[in-house]
């Protein structure tokens, strides 16, 4: 929408016009049912929760948004647009500001779903909670009668940003879990995520959290399975020798891109491979140390390694060297089949 900025001045002034109004709706409701259509589309949107029509829920996501006060003023589009200093952005950003509105929304009436048709939830949902009480790193909060997961302490200027959307953090926590490991595991892999950005909110609404966490333990399972079937047939000390072979590759294949372009110095890239190694000989042979982060392999060969300067230069280098070496090791696994 060419327009955007003018209908905002419209609709957030205290005569918004009709028109602009009628507008605002008709692109609202768009990225709603676009959103949700991707979700059914990606198997998100469960069969067994009895959404009839995809147009009507769209709007019901996206009606509270239009409450008004005694005035006639939209006063939760006003405090979201204000917020996001709407007067200054162009209309690629006034779209992606709206977009990202819409699609919290979205989210938001999805877990609400998700809530009254699946009872199980309630359990993971608890355990959630018993865990964050425990834990010094997050804390509990009530936002418009929904518990969320906060950083603790959060940042109170970064309340004002959008909410992660649940497909980006789903990515991040599927990447580095695997299926041995339990809620506190999660948490603290929750907390790198959040700090690691700064374009999101370092807090999350609770129930999309557990939804998050069953999903990605689904698609775990599921890869790890598809692993399973690749190695079960081979001797440990084939294994072992497959593993070397595809650190010996990958190391070499990657030094240029690592070590010649300094983003990892001599040391510690020698070091994430020995690391890649102790983590999929425990993986793959021993069937064992799943107990242990990537942090803690890696600081099993940089001593004076902190946990801050793993989650601030090695981290991402680390994790997606763990990647590659991962899907060479596995392709060496189907050749030998």
């Amino acid at each position: 929408m060419s327009h955007l900025k003018s209908i905002l001045a419209s609709l957030l002034s205290d005569t918004p016009s009709r028109t602009c109004v009628r507008e605002f709706v008709n692109l609202c409701h768009k990225m709603a049912l676009a959103y949700l259509r991707n979700k059914t589309k990606n198997g998100r949107l469960n069969s067994a929760l009895n959404v009839t029509s995809l147009e009507d829920l769209a709007l019901d996501c996206i009606a509270d948004l239009f409450q008004r006060d005694a005035r006639g003023v939209f006063i939760k589009l006003v405090a979201y647009f204000e917020a996001a200093d709407w007067e200054s952005k162009n209309e690629d950003e006034l779209t992606g500001a709206t977009r990202r509105l819409i699609f919290g929304k979205v989210n938001h009436a999805f877990c609400r779903i998700y809530r009254e048709a699946d009872p199980s939830l309630g359990r993971l949902l608890r355990n959630l909670k018993s865990a964050i009480k425990s834990s010094p790193l997050f804390a509990l909060a009530q936002r418009d009668g929904e518990a969320w997961i906060c950083l603790n302490p959060e940042d109170g200027a970064n309340a004002s940003l959008p909410v992660m959307p649940p497909e980006f953090l789903e990515a991040h926590l599927t990447a580095s879990l695997r299926s041995e490991a339990d809620v506190k595991q999660v948490l603290t892999r929750l907390v790198e995520i959040l700090r690691d950005q700064q374009t999101y909110r370092r807090s999350y609404p609770l129930t999309s959290l557990a939804l998050i966490i069953r999903s990605a333990f689904v698609h775990l399972h599921a890869a790890l399975e598809h692993e399973s079937n690749g190695h079960e047939n081979f001797a440990p000390e084939e294994i072992e020798k497959l593993i070397a072979a595809s650190v010996k590759i990958v190391k070499s294949n990657m030094h240029s891109s690592y070590v010649a372009k300094q983003k990892l110095d001599c040391a510690t890239y020698d070091a994430c491979f020995l690391a890649i190694r102790d983590l999929f000989a425990a993986e793959y042979v021993q069937n064992d140390g799943f107990n242990r982060s990537y942090y803690d392999y890696l600081r099993l060969h940089l001593q004076e390694l902190t946990r801050e300067h793993y989650q601030r230069r090695c981290r991402c280098h680390f994790e997606y060297l763990a990647k590659l070496t991962r899907q060479e090791l596995l392709q060496n696994l189907k050749k030998e089949l």
